[in-house]
Protein backbone atom coordinates (compact mmCIF):
# COMPACT_ATOMS: atom_id res chain seq x y z
CA UNK A 1 0.00 0.00 0.00
CA UNK A 2 2.39 2.41 0.82
CA UNK A 3 6.11 2.66 -0.57
CA UNK A 4 9.23 3.46 1.00
CA UNK A 5 9.68 6.55 3.08
CA UNK A 6 11.32 9.54 1.92
CA UNK A 7 13.25 10.78 4.77
CA UNK A 8 13.64 14.26 5.68
CA UNK A 9 16.62 15.86 7.94
CA UNK A 10 17.22 18.91 9.09
CA UNK A 11 15.91 19.31 13.00
CA UNK A 12 17.99 18.45 15.62
CA UNK A 13 15.07 18.10 18.02
CA UNK A 14 11.69 16.21 17.44
CA UNK A 15 9.24 18.02 15.14
CA UNK A 16 6.02 17.03 16.45
CA UNK A 17 4.12 19.63 14.23
CA UNK A 18 3.45 19.15 10.76
CA UNK A 19 1.79 20.86 8.12
CA UNK A 20 1.20 20.93 3.85
CA UNK A 21 0.19 24.44 2.28
CA UNK A 22 -3.40 24.41 0.73
CA UNK A 23 -1.90 23.41 -3.21
CA UNK A 24 0.35 21.11 -1.29
CA UNK A 25 3.50 22.64 -2.94
CA UNK A 26 4.95 22.50 0.29
CA UNK A 27 5.39 20.61 3.81
CA UNK A 28 6.17 22.88 6.51
CA UNK A 29 7.65 21.14 10.24
CA UNK A 30 7.44 22.84 13.25
CA UNK A 31 9.81 22.03 16.01
CA UNK A 32 11.34 21.87 19.68
CA UNK A 33 14.36 22.91 18.29
CA UNK A 34 12.87 26.51 17.73
CA UNK A 35 12.65 26.31 13.78
CA UNK A 36 10.24 25.67 11.03
CA UNK A 37 12.00 23.90 8.15
CA UNK A 38 10.37 24.20 4.67
CA UNK A 39 10.47 20.84 2.31
CA UNK A 40 10.12 20.25 -1.50
CA UNK A 41 8.94 17.06 -1.14
CA UNK A 42 8.47 16.55 -5.05
CA UNK A 43 11.95 14.90 -5.48
CA UNK A 44 14.00 13.30 -2.73
CA UNK A 45 12.87 15.63 -0.29
CA UNK A 46 14.64 19.09 -0.12
CA UNK A 47 14.62 22.07 2.41
CA UNK A 48 14.05 25.12 0.95
CA UNK A 49 13.48 27.46 3.77
CA UNK A 50 14.27 27.78 7.52
CA UNK A 51 12.08 30.22 9.70
CA UNK A 52 13.83 30.53 13.15
CA UNK A 53 12.11 31.35 16.63
CA UNK A 54 13.26 32.48 20.10
CA UNK A 55 11.54 29.31 22.29
CA UNK A 56 10.11 25.91 20.84
CA UNK A 57 7.47 26.23 18.13
CA UNK A 58 4.16 25.08 19.91
CA UNK A 59 1.52 25.23 16.93
CA UNK A 60 1.25 25.50 13.00
CA UNK A 61 -1.48 26.66 10.78
CA UNK A 62 -1.37 27.46 7.17
CA UNK A 63 -3.40 29.42 4.71
CA UNK A 64 -6.35 28.01 3.28
CA UNK A 65 -6.36 30.57 0.57
CA UNK A 66 -2.82 30.75 0.06
CA UNK A 67 0.87 28.59 -0.18
CA UNK A 68 2.61 31.10 1.02
CA UNK A 69 1.07 32.09 4.31
CA UNK A 70 1.28 30.29 7.71
CA UNK A 71 1.15 31.49 11.34
CA UNK A 72 3.39 29.58 13.81
CA UNK A 73 3.09 29.94 18.07
CA UNK A 74 5.86 29.91 20.27
CA UNK A 75 6.24 31.62 23.46
CA UNK A 76 2.49 32.61 23.66
CA UNK A 77 2.93 34.76 20.70
CA UNK A 78 1.70 34.21 17.18
CA UNK A 79 3.89 35.07 14.01
CA UNK A 80 2.59 35.63 10.85
CA UNK A 81 5.02 34.41 8.27
CA UNK A 82 5.34 35.28 3.63
CA UNK A 83 7.17 32.65 2.49
CA UNK A 84 8.25 34.53 -0.27
CA UNK A 85 10.42 36.75 2.33
CA UNK A 86 11.42 34.70 4.93
CA UNK A 87 13.84 36.58 6.91
CA UNK A 88 11.76 37.60 9.56
CA UNK A 89 7.76 37.20 9.96
CA UNK A 90 5.21 39.82 8.87
CA UNK A 91 3.78 40.61 12.37
CA UNK A 92 4.28 39.60 15.68
CA UNK A 93 1.37 39.61 18.37
CA UNK A 94 0.62 38.00 21.57
CA UNK A 95 -2.32 35.67 21.75
CA UNK A 96 -1.91 33.94 25.24
CA UNK A 97 -1.16 35.96 28.30
CA UNK A 98 -1.23 32.98 30.61
CA UNK A 99 0.19 29.82 29.56
CA UNK A 100 1.39 28.45 26.12
CA UNK A 101 -0.37 27.77 22.93
CA UNK A 102 -1.73 24.01 22.52
CA UNK A 103 -3.27 24.28 18.83
CA UNK A 104 -3.92 26.56 16.03
CA UNK A 105 -6.70 26.66 13.13
CA UNK A 106 -6.98 29.45 10.42
CA UNK A 107 -10.40 30.53 9.57
CA UNK A 108 -11.40 29.57 6.04
CA UNK A 109 -12.29 33.23 5.00
CA UNK A 110 -8.82 33.93 5.36
CA UNK A 111 -8.67 36.87 7.93
CA UNK A 112 -8.48 34.98 11.30
CA UNK A 113 -6.83 32.45 13.43
CA UNK A 114 -7.76 30.97 16.34
CA UNK A 115 -5.25 29.48 19.22
CA UNK A 116 -5.91 27.33 21.98
CA UNK A 117 -3.97 27.60 25.28
CA UNK A 118 -3.15 24.92 28.58
CA UNK A 119 -5.70 27.08 30.24
CA UNK A 120 -8.90 25.99 27.59
CA UNK A 121 -9.07 29.73 26.11
CA UNK A 122 -9.51 30.07 22.87
CA UNK A 123 -8.70 33.31 21.34
CA UNK A 124 -10.15 34.79 18.10
CA UNK A 125 -6.92 36.72 16.32
CA UNK A 126 -7.96 38.90 13.34
CA UNK A 127 -4.87 39.22 10.84
CA UNK A 128 -5.76 42.81 9.55
CA UNK A 129 -4.91 43.59 13.77
CA UNK A 130 -2.60 41.60 14.34
CA UNK A 131 -4.32 40.86 17.34
CA UNK A 132 -6.88 39.01 19.72
CA UNK A 133 -10.24 40.36 19.22
CA UNK A 134 -12.16 37.49 21.11
CA UNK A 135 -11.17 35.63 24.02
CA UNK A 136 -13.35 32.75 25.53
CA UNK A 137 -12.39 30.85 28.79
CA UNK A 138 -14.54 27.18 28.74
CA UNK A 139 -15.10 25.09 31.55
CA UNK A 140 -14.12 21.74 29.66
CA UNK A 141 -10.52 20.85 28.63
CA UNK A 142 -10.16 22.13 24.31
CA UNK A 143 -7.74 20.19 22.78
CA UNK A 144 -7.07 19.85 18.43
CA UNK A 145 -9.96 21.90 16.65
CA UNK A 146 -10.74 22.44 13.19
CA UNK A 147 -12.86 25.09 11.46
CA UNK A 148 -16.20 23.83 9.74
CA UNK A 149 -19.31 24.92 7.57
CA UNK A 150 -17.11 27.47 5.70
CA UNK A 151 -16.07 28.91 9.40
CA UNK A 152 -19.41 29.56 10.91
CA UNK A 153 -18.38 26.29 13.08
CA UNK A 154 -15.35 24.59 15.63
CA UNK A 155 -15.65 21.13 15.70
CA UNK A 156 -13.15 20.57 18.52
CA UNK A 157 -11.61 17.23 20.76
CA UNK A 158 -12.79 18.07 24.17
CA UNK A 159 -12.29 16.45 27.63
CA UNK A 160 -15.46 17.09 29.95
CA UNK A 161 -14.75 17.62 33.83
CA UNK A 162 -16.24 14.31 34.21
CA UNK A 163 -12.96 12.46 32.47
CA UNK A 164 -14.85 11.56 29.39
CA UNK A 165 -13.81 12.49 26.09
CA UNK A 166 -15.63 14.07 23.48
CA UNK A 167 -16.41 15.89 20.56
CA UNK A 168 -17.24 19.55 20.96
CA UNK A 169 -19.16 21.62 18.47
CA UNK A 170 -18.57 25.41 18.79
CA UNK A 171 -20.22 28.24 17.03
CA UNK A 172 -18.48 31.42 16.18
CA UNK A 173 -20.15 34.73 15.12
CA UNK A 174 -19.74 38.34 14.67
CA UNK A 175 -21.79 40.18 16.12
CA UNK A 176 -22.12 39.73 19.76
CA UNK A 177 -25.54 40.53 21.41
CA UNK A 178 -25.28 43.67 23.27
CA UNK A 179 -21.71 45.02 22.28
CA UNK A 180 -20.56 43.85 18.89
CA UNK A 181 -17.59 41.96 17.91
CA UNK A 182 -17.44 37.97 17.59
CA UNK A 183 -18.89 35.48 20.18
CA UNK A 184 -17.80 31.83 20.32
CA UNK A 185 -20.35 29.42 22.15
CA UNK A 186 -20.89 25.74 22.87
CA UNK A 187 -23.55 24.37 20.70
CA UNK A 188 -22.73 20.50 21.38
CA UNK A 189 -20.81 18.53 23.59
CA UNK A 190 -21.03 15.24 22.67
CA UNK A 191 -19.61 12.54 24.68
CA UNK A 192 -17.81 9.78 22.40
CA UNK A 193 -14.26 8.26 24.89
CA UNK A 194 -13.36 7.14 28.23
CA UNK A 195 -10.69 9.49 28.83
CA UNK A 196 -10.02 12.64 26.89
CA UNK A 197 -10.41 13.06 23.42
CA UNK A 198 -6.48 14.78 22.26
CA UNK A 199 -6.90 15.37 18.39
CA UNK A 200 -9.57 15.74 15.27
CA UNK A 201 -9.42 15.45 11.79
CA UNK A 202 -11.77 16.64 9.07
CA UNK A 203 -12.24 15.15 5.54
CA UNK A 204 -11.57 17.30 2.96
CA UNK A 205 -15.39 17.22 1.75
CA UNK A 206 -16.08 17.60 5.24
CA UNK A 207 -18.83 14.22 5.46
CA UNK A 208 -16.08 12.10 7.48
CA UNK A 209 -14.39 12.82 11.22
CA UNK A 210 -12.13 11.12 13.31
CA UNK A 211 -11.42 11.70 16.78
CA UNK A 212 -8.63 10.38 18.30
CA UNK A 213 -8.43 10.07 22.33
CA UNK A 214 -6.35 9.04 25.36
CA UNK A 215 -8.61 5.88 25.63
CA UNK A 216 -6.69 4.70 22.24
CA UNK A 217 -9.42 4.80 20.51
CA UNK A 218 -10.38 6.48 17.07
CA UNK A 219 -13.74 7.19 16.80
CA UNK A 220 -15.46 8.13 13.27
CA UNK A 221 -18.01 10.43 12.48
CA UNK A 222 -20.69 10.88 9.89
CA UNK A 223 -21.07 14.94 10.15
CA UNK A 224 -24.09 15.04 8.61
CA UNK A 225 -25.81 14.17 11.38
CA UNK A 226 -22.76 13.72 13.93
CA UNK A 227 -23.24 10.67 15.03
CA UNK A 228 -20.68 8.12 15.62
CA UNK A 229 -19.91 5.54 12.68
CA UNK A 230 -16.93 3.30 13.46
CA UNK A 231 -14.06 2.68 15.45
CA UNK A 232 -10.61 2.08 15.18
CA UNK A 233 -9.91 -0.26 18.23
CA UNK A 234 -7.24 -2.03 17.91
CA UNK A 235 -4.37 0.41 19.06
CA UNK A 236 -2.93 0.16 22.21
CA UNK A 237 -1.85 3.72 23.51
CA UNK A 238 -3.26 7.35 23.57
CA UNK A 239 -4.05 8.84 19.74
CA UNK A 240 -2.26 11.87 19.48
CA UNK A 241 -2.93 12.89 15.78
CA UNK A 242 -4.79 11.81 13.47
CA UNK A 243 -5.69 12.49 9.38
CA UNK A 244 -8.04 12.07 6.83
CA UNK A 245 -7.05 11.30 3.19
CA UNK A 246 -7.45 14.03 0.55
CA UNK A 247 -10.07 11.34 -1.25
CA UNK A 248 -11.67 10.58 2.55
CA UNK A 249 -11.09 6.92 2.27
CA UNK A 250 -8.60 6.35 4.36
CA UNK A 251 -7.20 7.72 8.22
CA UNK A 252 -3.97 7.43 9.35
CA UNK A 253 -3.76 7.43 13.57
CA UNK A 254 -0.43 8.31 15.35
CA UNK A 255 -0.68 6.49 19.04
CA UNK A 256 1.78 6.58 21.67
CA UNK A 257 4.25 3.79 20.10
CA UNK A 258 6.39 2.72 17.30
CA UNK A 259 3.66 2.87 14.50
CA UNK A 260 1.51 4.82 12.39
CA UNK A 261 -2.29 2.79 11.76
CA UNK A 262 -4.00 3.23 8.64
CA UNK A 263 -7.53 2.45 8.27
CA UNK A 264 -10.38 2.81 5.97
CA UNK A 265 -12.04 6.26 7.03
CA UNK A 266 -15.74 4.76 7.44
CA UNK A 267 -15.27 1.66 9.01
CA UNK A 268 -12.17 1.67 11.03
CA UNK A 269 -10.91 -1.64 9.31
CA UNK A 270 -7.17 -2.26 9.49
CA UNK A 271 -5.54 -1.62 6.25
CA UNK A 272 -1.95 -1.23 7.06
CA UNK A 273 0.96 -0.60 9.99
CA UNK A 274 3.63 1.64 9.33
CA UNK A 275 6.20 0.54 11.86
CA UNK A 276 9.49 2.93 13.16
CA UNK A 277 12.53 2.63 13.51
CA UNK A 278 12.57 4.60 17.15
CA UNK A 279 10.39 6.63 19.05
CA UNK A 280 6.92 7.17 18.56
CA UNK A 281 4.40 8.45 15.90
CA UNK A 282 4.29 12.17 16.77
CA UNK A 283 1.88 13.68 13.90
CA UNK A 284 0.47 12.31 10.80
CA UNK A 285 -0.93 14.67 7.91
CA UNK A 286 -2.14 13.34 4.73
CA UNK A 287 -1.29 15.66 1.27
CA UNK A 288 -4.58 17.30 0.14
CA UNK A 289 -4.43 16.30 -2.79
CA UNK A 290 -2.72 13.57 -4.01
CA UNK A 291 -2.34 9.84 -2.08
CA UNK A 292 0.91 10.84 0.20
CA UNK A 293 1.40 10.75 3.98
CA UNK A 294 3.79 12.52 5.92
CA UNK A 295 4.35 11.47 9.53
CA UNK A 296 6.71 12.55 12.41
CA UNK A 297 8.57 10.82 15.14
CA UNK A 298 8.88 12.05 19.22
CA UNK A 299 12.54 11.19 19.12
CA UNK A 300 15.09 13.57 19.25
CA UNK A 301 17.48 12.83 16.23
CA UNK A 302 21.01 11.77 16.58
CA UNK A 303 22.11 14.26 14.37
CA UNK A 304 20.65 17.01 11.79
CA UNK A 305 21.77 14.47 9.36
CA UNK A 306 19.60 12.26 10.79
CA UNK A 307 15.10 11.99 10.00
CA UNK A 308 12.83 12.58 12.50
CA UNK A 309 10.00 13.42 9.83
CA UNK A 310 9.20 11.23 6.91
CA UNK A 311 6.76 11.07 3.97
CA UNK A 312 4.85 8.26 1.75
CA UNK A 313 3.36 7.60 -0.58
CA UNK A 314 0.48 5.43 -1.62
CA UNK A 315 0.35 3.10 -3.92
CA UNK A 316 -1.93 3.70 -7.44
CA UNK A 317 -4.03 -0.01 -6.40
CA UNK A 318 -5.06 1.56 -2.99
Amino acid sequence: MFGAPTELAGHVKAAPHLEWSCDGSRLLSGSDDRSVLVWDVSGRGAQVGSLQHHARVDALALAPHSPHLLVSCADKKCCVWDLRSKDCPISVFTVSTTSDVLNCAWHTGGNLVTTGNKDDVLAVADLRKSRVVKRTKFAFEVNEFRFAEGGSRIVASAGPKDGAGSLAVLALGEGEVGGGGWSLSTVANLVAHTSSALCVALSPDERRLALGAADSLVSLWSTRNMVSVGCVGRLEAAVHSVSISHDSQWVASAPKSPLVDISDAATGAHAETLALRAGSAACVRFHPTSPLLAYSTSDKPASARDACVFVRSMSPSS
